[in-house]
């Protein structure tokens, strides 16, 4: 079994990334159980009630020698503490990570601003479409993490990202779920 996990550290967006990329660790036939180190807040209780999916599991440890895989994981040492007690399979970051192993670990970072904008490209890349609720989990936390596009950091890459899953999501009432979902943000 495997593990995908984010710290206590983060936010509602960290519980999306790691719940989408679980599923998409499903289609692979891993064995996969998200996990949270911190209980849900109230925008992430509304997100997955909007997207109709179970929060993950709460726990606060991993038995030593644990598979996992590191989503939005900035800052690993703050992150996941004891991290050499684990095997780190996969890393997927919008941000630089250094990081050093005696073992191959499979890591997708690049300069965009959300995080999401990669998983959707690596399901791009591999013509995987996840049901709507991942849908829409992807869709709120790239509106959210570029501030609806009015941040300076917003890229190309991450509309784009954007309208692809927009495109497939294919949502009644966007505008008016967007516009909530920003209220919830604030």
């Amino acid at each position: 079994m495997k593990f995908v996990i984010w710290s206590s550290l983060w936010t509602t967006w960290d519980y999306c990334a790691s719940v989408v990329w679980s599923r998409y660790q499903i289609e692979l036939d891993q064995w996969v159980l998200t996990i949270a180190i911190n209980k849900p807040n109230s925008q992430t209780k509304f997100l997955f009630d909007k997207a109709q999916l179970m929060l993950p599991t709460i726990q606060d440890e991993l038995d030593e020698g644990s598979v996992i895989d590191l989503v939005n994981h900035t800052k690993l040492e703050e992150s996941i503490p004891n991290r050499s007690n684990y095997q780190i399979e996969n890393i997927v970051d919008c941000h630089p990570i250094q990081l050093t192993t005696t073992y191959n670990i499979d890591m997708r970072t690049a300069q965009v601003w959300s995080t999401c904008t990669l998983i959707s490209e690596i399901f791009i890349d591999k013509v995987f479409i996840p049901e709507i609720g991942y849908l829409i989990l992807l869709l709120a936390w790239i509106v959210v993490d570029t501030q609806n596009f009015t941040s300076e950091h917003s890229t190309e890459r991450d509309v784009e990202a954007f309208e692809w899953i927009k495109e497939l999501a294919n949502i009644e009432f966007f505008d008016e779920f967007i516009e909530e979902l920003l209220e919830k943000n604030n």
